[in-house]
């Protein structure tokens, strides 16, 4: 989960970047790092009166990143 104030402090951020780690499913972890840029297409938009506060993103999402 990312919450909205994480996703601020990201993108005011030249060189952020996501790390996820996936510890299922072999004896090996593996590591995805994710730019802010290829997040965003992923991340929630507010409109009307609504405003998000956070965001669930499945790690299926990025399995081409997992090295």
């Amino acid at each position: 989960m990312l919450t909205r104030n994480e996703w601020e402090m990201a993108i005011e951020s030249e060189r952020h970047a996501f790390y996820f780690w996936d510890l299922g499913g072999s004896s090996k972890p593996k590591l995805a790092i994710v730019s802010s840029e290829a997040m965003l297409e992923h991340m929630p938009q507010d409109q009307g009166a609504g405003q998000w506060d956070c965001a669930k993103i499945p790690f299926s999402a990025f399995k081409h990143s997992f090295a």
